[in-house]
């Protein structure tokens, strides 16, 4: 995992996964035990990447997650594996409150390279945040 800090107000957690969920189709196909095993090991490779290292959420995060594959994946490719993989781990292990909209902002983009899934998730204006918190402690 690294951590970047992309804006002023903005903290952002990268983590890089050697792997890519599989598309819409293959993923559908699967019987409902054998992604939910699949969801565990997503769960592992998120552990992996320096997941249990990203604060717990407390309020709304940005997510930008980026698939690399031999072929760029249309919208429905993207989303339905990357839904149930990620989005439902991330909410598992607290990163996220909630995968709604209320409480998410997502972004989902394919693009031609060595396999592997960047996931980064970004606290908007967490650091006034921060503050704000630690004004009213004081």
């Amino acid at each position: 995992m690294s951590f970047a800090d992309t804006d002023a107000d903005e903290l952002s957690f990268l983590l890089s996964i050697p792997s890519v969920p599989p598309s819409a189709n293959p993923f559908m196909r699967l019987h409902w035990a054998a992604r939910h095993k699949l969801s565990i090991y997503w769960a592992y490779l998120l552990l992996e990447a320096g997941l249990s290292l990203v604060p717990k959420a407390v309020r709304k995060r940005r997510l930008e997650i980026t698939l690399y594959t031999s072929k760029e994946r249309d919208y429905p490719n993207l989303f339905l594996a990357t839904d149930k993989l990620i989005l439902d781990n991330l909410v598992k292990y607290q990163v996220l409150i909630d995968d709604s909209p209320k409480y998410l902002d997502l972004e989902l983009s394919s693009k031609r390279g060595k396999p592997r899934t960047e996931v980064r998730i970004i606290d908007v204006d967490m650091l006034g945040y921060l503050k704000n918190k630690s004004d009213s402690i004081r």
